[in-house]
């Protein structure tokens, strides 16, 4: 049996709720590269917040892992080209959530974070300390980074669970109509998020694939 070394965090954006499945292998770099860019290269300035190209190198890998590309050597470039929209998008739209959750004062608890760091490791199988730290350090992570990275995550969701109300059940229309209609209607939410959104953008080609990704108007001054 090939050994499972690859922890990738699955979280859902419409829903509190999450888990690690554990994969053969992974070719995915911990920093993808983007030249011209240094890491901590500042990309926009959203609602005050920074994005910096760190901060899009994690929604580039977490896109490539998701998509299970291949991603070393040749196939580089290629996969970059490929998700970097899509992670540009997603960055801006978790801070623009995480934005409204501080204005909605909105607090993720110790309770709600090692709940769910429990039910990781039962999902993963990762019985014991030493395990899970052992699999986090395969994939170049440490604790209190995923803490982080859940913090962040049950924040969003929480978010989108208090502004995204339906006024239908899945037991009356359906979970596949249920679930179609809530995508749908977090779609407009977020779309309403961005449009409100003061966004200074300071390298061209990222402003550029945002408008093109999002058919959103310019919201600030030109890089």
């Amino acid at each position: 049996m090939k050994q499972r070394r690859l922890l990738v965090l699955v979280v859902s954006t419409v829903a509190v709720g999450l888990t690690m499945a554990v994969h053969a292998q992974s070719d995915v770099p911990q920093t993808p590269a983007m030249p011209g860019m240094q890491p901590g290269e500042v990309l926009a300035a959203v609602n005050g917040d920074i994005l910096t190209k760190a901060d899009l190198e994690a929604k580039q890998i977490a896109e490539i892992r998701r998509r299970g590309q291949p991603a070393s050597g040749e196939h580089m470039a290629k996969a970059l080209a490929e998700v970097t929209p899509d992670a540009l998008v997603a960055a801006v739209d978790e801070m623009l959530l995480l934005h409204r959750g501080k204005e909605l004062g909105m607090r993720v608890t110790e309770q709600q974070v090692q709940h769910v760091l429990e039910a990781l490791r039962k999902e993963n199988k990762l019985e014991s300390d030493e395990a899970f730290a052992s699999a986090l350090q395969k994939e170049r992570l440490d604790l209190p980074a995923l803490r982080q990275t859940l913090e962040r995550q049950l924040v969003v969701n929480q978010v989108m669970n208090h502004e995204v109300v339906l006024s239908v059940t899945p037991q009356e229309v359906g979970k596949t109509a249920y679930d179609e209609k809530r995508r749908a209607e977090s779609d407009i939410y977020i779309r309403r998020l961005r449009s409100k959104a003061i966004i200074e953008w300071k390298n061209e080609d990222m402003r550029k694939l945002w408008i093109a990704k999002t058919s959103a108007p310019p919201t600030d001054q030109k890089a």
